[in-house]
C-alpha cells in the first residue's frame, strides 16, 4: 500500500509544469551577485591609487631623472656612485655629496666623478631641489610656463617650482633654464622651497657687498640664521652674482635638509 502512495506522488511531482523565475526574482539575483563584485572592483582600485600607483610614479621618474637630454650624458647610477673618484673623504664636499647621492637627490658621471667644480644650472639645481622635497611632478600641467620652458626635460620641474612661488611666476618672462644659478638665486630657491624663515634673535651679522635694499637680503638672512649658509672667515663678501658650483650646491642643500632630521 506503500509503494503504490508513492508511485502515486511521483506521478503527481512529475506532472507539475516548471514554474518560470520572476522578472522581480531575476533582478535581485542579478542584483545580489553584482553588488558585491563592484564593491571588490572599488576596494582593489584604492588599494593601487593609494600605495601601487605612487610607488611605480616615482620610480618612473627616478629613473627619467638620471639622464639629461640636454647633453645625453646619462648619469652614473650603480653602486659605485657613492664613491665618485674626484670625491675623497679629505674633500670638504664629501659628506654633502656622499649624503644627497645616497638619497638620490643627486649623481655623477658616466665615468664615475662628480665634477664639483663645475658651474650647474638653474634647470639642474631646480632638479635637485624637487627630488629633495619628494615632489614628483609628472603631469603635463606643468609645462610650457616660461617663454622658453616648454616640453624639455626639465619643464615638469621649473614649471612646479614656479607653480610654489619658488621663483618668479610672471608669464611673459623667460627662465633661461641652461644658464647657471647665481648664488643669490640660489638662496632664494632653498629659502622658498623648504619654507625657512628668519630666525628671530639669531645674531647673523652683515656681508660687506650687501645693502639692506637689495632683493635678496632678506633670503641671504634666512639662510644665515638657520646657519645653512657658511660665512668665509677670510673675506667678508657675499658674491650674489657669483655662479654656483655643483659642490657649493650640494653643501647648502645638505645643511637644509639636516634641518628637518
Amino acid at each position: 500500500m506503500n509503494i503504490q502512495k508513492q508511485i502515486k506522488q511521483f506521478q503527481k511531482s512529475k506532472s507539475k509544469k516548471y514554474k518560470k523565475p520572476s522578472r522581480l526574482g531575476v533582478t535581485m539575483r542579478v542584483f545580489f551577485f553584482f553588488i558585491p563584485l563592484s564593491v571588490l572592483i572599488s576596494c582593489v582600485v584604492i588599494i593601487m591609487t593609494v600605495f601601487i600607483v605612487p610607488s611605480v610614479v616615482k620610480v618612473v621618474y627616478g629613473a627619467i631623472s638620471m639622464i639629461n637630454p640636454q647633453n645625453q650624458t646619462q648619469l652614473h647610477n650603480s653602486a659605485s656612485q657613492y664613491d665618485f673618484k674626484d670625491i675623497t673623504p679629505g674633500s670638504p664636499y664629501f659628506d654633502a655629496v656622499q649624503y644627497l647621492s645616497k638619497r638620490g637627490i643627486i649623481h655623477g658621471y658616466a665615468d664615475n666623478t662628480f665634477r664639483p667644480k663645475n658651474n650647474i644650472t638653474k634647470a639642474e639645481f631646480i632638479k635637485m631641489i624637487v627630488v629633495a622635497t619628494n615632489q614628483f611632478p609628472l603631469n603635463i600641467s606643468y609645462q610650457k610656463c616660461y617663454r622658453d620652458v616648454g616640453t624639455e626635460w626639465f619643464a615638469n620641474d621649473i614649471c612646479y617650482a614656479k607653480s610654489k612661488n619658488w621663483v618668479d611666476s610672471k608669464v611673459h618672462l623667460k627662465f633661461y633654464p641652461n644658464s647657471d644659478v647665481t648664488r643669490a638665486e640660489m638662496v632664494k630657491i632653498i629659502d622658498k622651497a623648504f619654507n625657512l624663515t628668519k630666525i628671530v634673535g639669531k645674531k647673523i651679522g652683515v656681508f660687506s657687498d650687501i645693502r639692506p635694499d637689495d632683493w635678496y637680503n632678506q633670503y641671504i638672512e634666512i639662510a644665515l640664521s638657520n646657519q645653512i649658509l657658511q660665512r668665509n672667515p677670510v673675506r667678508d663678501n657675499f658674491q650674489p652674482n657669483l655662479k654656483v658650483i655643483r659642490g657649493s650646491a650640494a653643501i647648502i642643500l645638505y645643511n637644509t635638509l639636516r634641518l628637518f632630521q
